[in-house]
């Protein structure tokens, strides 16, 4: 009971007690008496300790990581599974060989100074005016000084080793040395090669694209803005899915300039 000592009319509100539900009380992670320790090959996955049920442990470690017939299997496996069939769970800890990598490449781009020439564009649109075949159609006599870039995917040994360097197939038709400039190392989070099934697609969106830019963030940050969409397949002959964010989206935008968000605070 409350002890009013004023006799002023107000109210109290000591907020709702909902009974409708029940309440659900907290349990304990099940131990199980005896708690095998299972020293596994396996396809994908960490290399620390892991407490798991038979289901819990083909999604972390990969359906191949217990199939028979893979070159994962050993008699740990079968101890494994034949006690997962029994629904009990195991201790897990997987073991990398020596020789074990880990997928990683590099985004980087390669640009050279050429002479390019200039466009006719829509008067009233500022698009690029194309001709029967698509093209867009150059202006005779009209060159500047430019660039020619093309982005370049190259396979790295270890992160953070990259450096500027000379393009060895020159993107540019003055035949002008190029320099290959990384931007961004990408490296997956285990080690097997199911790392080779994973990838992304980048792509800078604009006013026309079918997810259209966010031009208020564009013209807030001052800067172009990339979406990148991770992918990911089950073997080399599979077509790619996308990998949902956390936010619920199958890509994301972002800036390489330093300090942006967006107003999802993003």
């Amino acid at each position: 009971m409350a002890a009013i000592t004023n006799g002023t009319p107000r109210a109290i509100l000591r907020g709702l007690q909902d009974l409708s539900g029940r309440i659900v009380p907290p349990e304990r992670e099940e131990i199980p008496i005896h708690l095998p320790k299972i020293m596994l090959m396996a396809a994908w996955g960490p290399e620390t300790m892991q407490l798991l049920g038979g289901a819990e442990a083909r999604t972390m470690y990969g359906d191949e990581t217990f199939d028979l017939r893979s070159q994962f299997a050993n008699h740990q496996t079968v101890l494994h599974n034949v006690i997962a069939a029994r629904a009990n769970k195991t201790m897990i800890k997987r073991i990398v060989p020596d020789d074990a990598k880990k997928a990683r490449v590099q985004l980087a781009l390669d640009y050279s100074t050429a002479t390019v020439p200039a466009y006719e564009r829509d008067v009233a649109t500022g698009k690029f005016r194309l001709d029967d075949q698509g093209a867009k159609i150059p202006i005779d006599g009209t060159d500047y000084a430019g660039y020619r870039l093309r982005w370049v995917l190259r396979e790295i040994s270890e992160l953070g080793a990259g450096v500027p360097s000379d393009s060895p197939n020159s993107v540019n038709i003055d035949a002008t040395p190029g320099t290959v400039m990384p931007v961004l190392e990408f490296e997956v989070p285990h080690f097997g090669a199911m790392g080779s099934n994973l990838g992304f697609r980048l792509s800078a969106p604009t006013t026309d694209s079918a997810e259209a830019l966010d031009m208020d963030l564009a013209e807030a940050a001052q800067a172009t803005i990339f979406r990148m969409q991770y992918v990911t397949r089950p073997d080399a002959l599979a077509s790619a899915s996308a990998i949902v964010a956390e936010t619920g989206e199958q890509f994301v935008d972002f800036a390489l300039k330093a300090g942006v968000i967006d107003k999802y605070d993003i």
